[in-house]
């Protein structure tokens, strides 16, 4: 699950039930664009 917060401009992933990272916008397209390969 990937929450997203619009005023930092960042986005927590979250991988069963705990934070995997806080990325920026631009690495979580990224990151989910490597997820749909």
């Amino acid at each position: 699950m990937v929450t997203s917060d619009t005023t930092k401009n960042v986005a927590v992933v979250i991988e069963d039930d705990r934070v995997v990272g806080i990325v920026t916008k631009i690495d979580l397209i990224d990151y989910l664009a490597g997820r749909m390969k």
